[in-house]
Order: C-alpha cells, then sequence, then structure tokens
C-alpha cells in the first residue's frame, strides 16, 4: 500500500478464535503496521506499530456451520494501540514473573482497559483475557481464554516485534 511518499507494509496478522456456545465467544488479532516515509526528516523514516483487535463472536455463519466474529462491526469490536510497556507487560506474564496484568489506554475518544491473568480450569493452564472500551455512552467488552500453545506463539511474535521496532532484525 503506498500513499504520497509512504509505503504502509502489513506482515501476516496473528489471529486467536475462541467459539463458544452460538455467540458468547471471542477472538484477538495481533497486527503489526510498518510505515515507510521517504519524505520524512531523518529517524522519522520507519515507524513500526502493533494493535491488538479483540471481537465479540456474532453468531455462526450459515454457509459454513463455523463461529462467525464481528471484524468489521465497530460495536463488537475494540482496538488497542499496543506501546513497549505494554508487550513488556504480555511478556512479563507470558513469562511467569507476573500472574495478572491491566493495560489502560484513554484518549479522545473514550478508554480502553485489557486485563489478563493466568488461571486453572479443566484443560490445565490458561489466561483469561478480558478487553473492554467506552466510547461516550458505549461500552463493549470481549472476552476470551488464551490457550498456553496459543500464549507461546505469541510471546515469540511479541519477542520479535520489539526486535523489529528497534530495527535490530
Amino acid at each position: 500500500e503506498k500513499l504520497m511518499g509512504k509505503e504502509i507494509l502489513r506482515p501476516r496478522e496473528y489471529r486467536i478464535y475462541k467459539p463458544y456456545g452460538k455467540s458468547d465467544g471471542g477472538a484477538s488479532a495481533f497486527q503489526v503496521k510498518i510505515t515507510l516515509d521517504s519524505e520524512a526528516g531523518p529517524g522519522k523514516t520507519r515507524l513500526v506499530e502493533m494493535f491488538w483487535v479483540a471481537v465479540n463472536q456474532i453468531g455462526t455463519n450459515e454457509a459454513t456451520g463455523n463461529a462467525a466474529f464481528g471484524w468489521d462491526d465497530s460495536e463488537q469490536c475494540i482496538t488497542m494501540k499496543m506501546g513497549l510497556t505494554d508487550i513488556g507487560e504480555l511478556l512479563s506474564l507470558f513469562d511467569g514473573d507476573k500472574e495478572e496484568i491491566n493495560l489502560f489506554h484513554q484518549n479522545k475518544a473514550g478508554n480502553t482497559v485489557a486485563k489478563m491473568k493466568q488461571a486453572q480450569n479443566k484443560s490445565g493452564t490458561v489466561y483469561y483475557f478480558q478487553m473492554s472500551s467506552k466510547r461516550g455512552n458505549d461500552l463493549t467488552k470481549v472476552r476470551h481464554n488464551i490457550s498456553l500453545s496459543d500464549a507461546k506463539i505469541l510471546r515469540q511474535l511479541l519477542k520479535d516485534y520489539v526486535s523489529l521496532y528497534h530495527d535490530w532484525l
């Protein structure tokens, strides 16, 4: 994607799907956006950002019978732009240094909170995750578990992102 001296690269996102029942599940996507700006001044030619998109399950796809998610519905979808501190918090949780994390972001439109903690369920260790966003009077909440195997992959991707951010790859 190219716009006025800028080239935007979007590496493949990582998605976690956790359908539950007819419409009680959720999903997450971790997206990286790299902006290369040939017209920017020194030190501003490369911007690397990460976004965490959480979305509710909205029912079932009648054609496939699979769970459907509201990726294109702003009332079912929450996006949090991740800073390096947020990524450090997630890595601290996945590495076992913390049992629980809370990420809080506020901007002109409202606030977004992501909470995650390690827990046990019948299949073993999982991470309970909830993201909520308040925009005006509208509150959106997304909840789902993240399995240990998803957490291992995510941990590696987050570590790679830190290197990519600093242009160490």
